[in-house]
This record gives structure tokens, C-alpha cells and sequence, in this order.
């Protein structure tokens, strides 16, 4: 209560530097400098609008089942439409346009592992080569998508994505919101894929229920002509009090080894969920590092019929027993993404639960 709780965004601040000096020991090597704010929809919007005034360019593109915000603009960026279909006369920022995904248990190309040549990373380069005005100035992903449906991009595809991209000078951003500090058993997702992005997006993971999040860059992004001049601005931007809780935060997962902890309790979720699915036939895939997991439900494990209905009674049915969950993706996916200090006992109450809810959805589904 005796230190300064809130200055004008323009003034640095103690726990502001010693924010930004962490961020960068901890995110990828290529990131160097940070722009603190209150959630990952503001620092997505910031990000955007640094790298258009840097590049001079003004179109995007994101991936199909993306999800980076419900704001205007991110909004556009976002690859689910139910999350935007209300918005009077389909609305979309011009310049942002979406590309499909690499979502290989529903292959948008009907290819298989076997026969994969990666049409999805071709798809990229087709909308450069002739769905844009040549004036794209980045290329936003998750590298496991969230909302989507917990979908985890094959290294494949990462790597050929961000050829293509370098080739033509366009900046990327890795949207770690959901992913990162920790929840995939590393400081970010990125690091699993040994990816180097020009930009990080990092939100409410920081906060530990504060509202808090930060854009980081790359020093090709933020340079020091963009440093001297205001570029962007938000009442709580560099906030102390704010940057004091995310430092704060940053520690205890230090201290309490919890990226560990997400290694070592997704594995074992995992070996439980692929017992469970040599019972019950509704499951159709599980993916995703870490202790960010998701369950794919299906009617039939041949057609892949997503059991949609079924799935939305069995999360209230979870609900209803304890058990909270929530659905991704068209609907039919489960998710897995506890505290990371959930305890055995609590994981093992868990999966308990998460077993008697299959049997429900099964039971809906008629098997």
C-alpha cells in the first residue's frame, strides 16, 4: 500500500523493467523487448498494429479453427465462424483472411500421414500468390489451437510455414495466450517446435487471475525509432501493479517447478485417456503437449461423425458431478487444462470423472 500502484502509461516503472527483463530470458531467443498490457485480445491488437506501421503493410492472414480474440479485429483473424457469424453484414477488417489448417484427424485435403505433401502449407502460398494485393504484412498462428480444438501443428508444417513466410519477408506471430508459460511443458510452445517467431503474444496466464498480458518482439519490430515515438497507448499499458503480479507469478512457476508438473501430470492423463479409449468407442483422437489435452468424440471412429449434441449433454453432465470441462473445435471436442498445481489426488478424482462422463456421452450416442 506505500509503493505506487498506477503512473501514466508513459513513465517506466521498476517492476515494469524487471517484467521485461524476465520476459526476455524466458521466451524464444529471437524475442528482446516487450509491450505490457491487460490481456492477450489487447496485446494481439497491439502486436498487429506495430507490425503494420513497421512493414507499411496492412493484410494478415490466420489459420482455419484459429482463435485470437473477440475484439473487431481479432475477431477477423479468427478461424471459427460461430464466433463471429452474428456480426450484422459479415463484417471483417479488410486485408485479414484465413487459410486452412493443418488439422490432420480431419485432413481439409483428404490426405493421409502417409500420403501427406503438406497441401495445407501449399494452401498458404496459394492465398499469397493470388488471394492477397501483395501487402501482407504478417502471419499470426497458435502452434496448438485452443478453442479450435486443442489441434497441434505437425512440425512439418511449422517449418515449411515459416519458409514460405521468410521467403517473402513476412513476420510471424505466435499467439501463446493459452499455450505458453508453462502449459505445454515448456516456457512456451514455441519452444517444443525450436520455432523462432518475430513476435509472442502472451495473456492471462501471466496474470494468475489478474488481468494482464504482453505483446513481445523481436528488436526487427521494435526498434529504437518505434521506441521514441508513442506508437500505441492504454490507460493501464505499463502498469506496476499489473507488472508486479505478472513477475510475481513468473517466480512461482520457477519455484514450484510447474512446467515439470505439466509434463508429468500429462502424461499421465494421457496414458489414462488411451486406456479409456479401448473402452469407450466415442473417442476419436487425443492430442496436445503437455497439460493442454484434447478429446476428440466422434459417433463413428470410420466416418469420424463429430458427436456434437452428445458431447454438449456431457458437459453439463461433468458439471452437474463436479467435473469441469468445456467443448473446442465444432463442439465435439473435450478439453483437459487444469491448474498446474492440481494435485494426484485431485487428477485421479479427474479422470474418474472424466471416465463416467464418456460413458454418459456413449450412452447418448447408442453404442
Amino acid at each position: 500500500s506505500k509503493k505506487i500502484s498506477h503512473t501514466l502509461g508513459i513513465f517506466d516503472n521498476i517492476p515494469l523493467i524487471q517484467l521485461c527483463e524476465k520476459l526476455e530470458s524466458i521466451t524464444p531467443s529471437s524475442i528482446h523487448k516487450s509491450y505490457v498490457c491487460t490481456g492477450g485480445g489487447a496485446s494481439v491488437e497491439a502486436a498487429i498494429k506495430l507490425i503494420m506501421k513497421v512493414t507499411g503493410k496492412g493484410e494478415f492472414i490466420s489459420l482455419h479453427y484459429s482463435y485470437h480474440g473477440l475484439s473487431l479485429a481479432t475477431m477477423s483473424l479468427g478461424g471459427i465462424p460461430s464466433l463471429r457469424n452474428w456480426v450484422p453484414g459479415g463484417l471483417r477488417w479488410p486485408g485479414f483472411q484465413q487459410v486452412p489448417n493443418p488439422y490432420c484427424y480431419r485432413c481439409p485435403f483428404g490426405a493421409h500421414e502417409e500420403s501427406c505433401g503438406l497441401e495445407c502449407a501449399g494452401a498458404l502460398r496459394a492465398a499469397l500468390n493470388h488471394g492477397t494485393s501483395g501487402q501482407v504484412a504478417g502471419f499470426i498462428l497458435e502452434l496448438c489451437q485452443g478453442p479450435g480444438g486443442h489441434i497441434a501443428l505437425p512440425q512439418r508444417y511449422v517449418d515449411e510455414v515459416a519458409k514460405i513466410c521468410r521467403e517473402r519477408d513476412i513476420l510471424i506471430i505466435v499467439d501463446e495466450v493459452q499455450t505458453g508459460l508453462g502449459r505445454c511443458g515448456s516456457w512456451f510452445c514455441s519452444d517444443l517446435y525450436n520455432f523462432k517467431p518475430d513476435a509472442v503474444i502472451i495473456g492471462k496466464a501471466m496474470g494468475g487471475g489478474y488481468p494482464i498480458g504482453a505483446a513481445s518482439f523481436s528488436d526487427r519490430i521494435a526498434t529504437p525509432e518505434v521506441e521514441s515515438e508513442t506508437w500505441h497507448s492504454l490507460t493501464f499499458q505499463n502498469d506496476p501493479l499489473g507488472a508486479a503480479v505478472g513477475l510475481a507469478v513468473l517466480g512461482i512457476i520457477e519455484k514450484e517447478d510447474l512446467i515439470s508438473r505439466a509434463n508429468v501430470v500429462g502424461d499421465t492423463v494421457r496414458k489414462k485417456l488411451n486406456e479409456m479409449s479401448e473402452e469407450f468407442e466415442i473417442i476419436g483422437d487425443i492430442r496436445g503437449p503437455g497439460l493442454f489435452i484434447g478429446i476428440e468424440l466422434v459417433k463413428d471412429r470410420k466416418t469420424k461423425e463429430p458427436a456434437v449434441a452428445e458431447t454438449a449433454a456431457g458437459v453439463a453432465y461433468a458439471l452437474e458431478n463436479g467435473l469441469v470441462t468445456f467443448t473446442g473445435g465444432a463442439g465435439n471436442v473435450l478439453k483437459i487444462k487444469p491448474p498446474l498445481v492440481i494435485t494426484d489426488e485431485q487428477v485421479e478424482r479427474m479422470m474418474d470423472l472424466f471416465g463416467k462422463t464418456f460413458k454418459f456421452i456413449q450412452s447418448k450416442v447408442g453404442k
